[in-house]
């Protein structure tokens, strides 16, 4: 045997080749690593933070959801003009205001007020939430929001 040829003939030594198949495969599963970590922190962050409370879709084209207790929540996803002319929350056809939805009416009893939840999807499609308190049919506060 020569002195040169003794690395090439070793059998420990790889070839070019595999050595090339070795860094492929290695990338393979690294991107597959990768790909699967992706995967699986997108599905963790789809968890409800409230799974006790009914979760609705109000705008599917937004894709809004409203969450609500059962108990003390009456759910109604109507808009304002389809409401009853008796109810504080009621609007006309024509109003500018027609564009709202009366998602739900919440009632708890160590509070005076009924608190309405109302949608609107906004100028634009800038979707929002408002919280409208209701005392003796007068409308006295409003707290807009998009969550």
């Amino acid at each position: 045997m020569k002195a040169g040829n003794m690395y090439l003939s070793s059998p420990v030594m790889d070839t070019g080749t595999e050595f090339l198949n070795k860094q492929i495969m290695t990338t393979r599963l690294l991107l597959s690593a990768i790909f699967l970590l992706t995967i699986l922190s997108a599905h963790g962050q789809a968890k409800m933070y409230f799974p006790n409370l009914t979760r609705v879709s109000i705008d599917t084209s937004l894709k809004v959801f409203f969450g609500y207790d059962k108990k003390t929540t009456h759910f109604i996803n109507k808009p304002c003009y389809a409401l009853d002319e008796k109810d504080p929350r009621h609007c006309f056809r024509d109003s500018v205001f027609a564009e709202w939805t009366v998602v739900a009416k919440y009632k708890y009893e160590k509070l005076a007020d009924t608190v309405y939840i109302i949608y609107s999807a906004g100028m634009s499609d800038d979707p929002g939430f408002g919280i409208y308190c209701i005392t003796r049919g007068i409308e006295e506060c409003q707290i807009p929001g998009i969550q």
